[in-house]
């Protein structure tokens, strides 16, 4: 836990550095801190919340305002919806297991997430969320993967896309990946 907490410490001390507008600076700022978090020791079980039928359970450890730190129990073979991060950039390491990060942009003209790449990403290894980007996560294992996210500024006004529907819905900060948690919508559009 301590190395956890020391990883906190250090974005805490860091946070006045970051501008807060989503760019790749901000990025830049968030890898340099979360290169030196060794997680070979960390116990995942004081972090685990199991997912219940949603694709992750999603612990949040901190949220400042300036910063969002959010530990993510991923349910084996499980894959959350497409979606952006508002106006927030962050990074993602997976501490343990097997991640597809599935990249996505937006079709010109109809607005919908278009598929663009895949990546598969394994134990210690960064996904970059970028601002305005869309993407979509995956659990490749038949057991729990594990995975922590650092936010500039906190996650608000998220876009998910409900695929069958065809409709983009922003979700308030109570709610994930997922659009079935219909008391968290805060705005749909049809697309």
């Amino acid at each position: 836990m301590g190395n956890l907490n020391k990883l906190i410490t250090r974005l805490l001390e860091k946070a006045e550095t970051l501008t807060l507008d989503g760019s790749d600076n901000d990025i830049a700022i968030l890898r340099a801190i979360m290169e030196d978090f060794q997680t070979k020791d960390l116990d995942i079980s004081l972090y685990h919340l199991d997912p219940g039928n949603n694709p992750y359970g999603r612990n949040i450890l901190i949220n400042n305002g300036t910063i969002e730190v959010v530990f993510l129990s991923w349910g084996p073979n499980r894959i959350c919806d497409v979606h952006d991060h508002g106006v927030s950039c962050g990074l993602v390491k997976v501490i343990k297991g097997n991640i597809s990060n599935i990249i996505y942009s937006p079709d010109k003209a109809t607005g919908e997430p278009i598929h663009q790449q895949e990546e598969y990403v394994v134990d210690d290894v960064f996904i970059e969320v970028p601002k305005d980007s869309w993407h979509q996560m995956k659990n490749n294992l038949d057991e729990f993967s594990y995975t922590l996210h650092v936010y500039a500024p906190p996650v608000t006004d998220m876009q998910v896309f409900d695929k069958e529907k065809k409709q983009l819905i922003t979700v308030n900060d109570k709610c994930g990946a997922w659009t079935t948690d219909t008391e968290h919508h805060l705005k749909v559009k049809q697309l």
